[in-house]
């Protein structure tokens, strides 16, 4: 694997990405992908990627948007939301487990 530095060299001269993260009230949390600016449209593709592992995390395949964009969207006892860190920063802080590396 890739040091922090390495990973932080081959961001260099490229688009600013977010982390966007399901979440759970408990504190658990897993990187559900990095994306573009958020929007309501990004977190329904990010959902629809990766629909499969959110729905066998959260035990449902039905997601509620949130009123506000920022507020994201649920699914059971868990929400998707935007951390607020760039993936740069994200990788700075120590990235949380990616939901593509969950056992089946």
């Amino acid at each position: 694997m890739a040091t922090v530095i390495e990973r932080l060299d081959r961001l260099r001269n490229r688009q600013t990405l977010y982390e966007l993260v399901v979440q759970h009230d408990d504190g658990r949390r897993l990187l559900v992908q990095y994306t573009g600016a958020p929007t309501r449209n990004r977190l329904l593709t990010a959902c629809r990627r990766w629909g499969a592992q959110l729905a066998r995390l959260t035990g449902t395949d039905t997601l509620t948007f949130g009123a506000r964009m920022a507020d994201g969207a649920v699914m059971g006892d868990w929400r998707i939301v935007w951390s607020g860190l760039t993936q740069r920063e994200a990788i700075c802080a120590g990235e949380p487990t990616f939901i593509g590396d969950m056992p089946e």
